[in-house]
């Protein structure tokens, strides 16, 4: 899956060189303002060293980057909402947090606020 919304090149390799983690943007406490996002299919590599999609959300804070699957299942209706957003000039603002699913297991996600 391949998404782009609102990211240059230089965006999107700044971002790969530099991106900072769903942890610093949690970290950070306030909800954040987005400004692009971006899926690129079989950019990175998983735990386990298998080839992954790599997510972007280019922010008021820096780009996070991330490979949870949890925030990939939701990127294509976020990039539907944000290009709407931006076409309406509404901005958008979001939050990261972490949950537990019902095996114990940590993950992490965002939600629009």
């Amino acid at each position: 899956m391949n998404i782009n919304v609102n990211m240059t090149k230089k965006d999107l390799f700044n971002a790969k060189n530099g991106s900072i983690s769903i942890n610093d943007a949690i970290d950070h406490g306030d909800p954040i303002t987005v400004t692009g996002c971006a899926v690129l299919e079989n950019s990175g590599t998983d735990k386990q060293g298998n080839p992954c999609d790599v997510g972007y959300i280019a922010t008021d804070i820096g780009v996070v980057g991330f490979t949870s699957n949890v925030c990939l299942k939701g990127m294509s209706e976020f990039a539907d909402y944000l290009t709407d957003c931006i076409s309406d000039n509404t901005p958008v603002r979001i939050e990261f947090f972490a949950g537990q699913s019902k095996n114990g297991s940590e993950y992490k996600n965002f939600k629009i606020v």
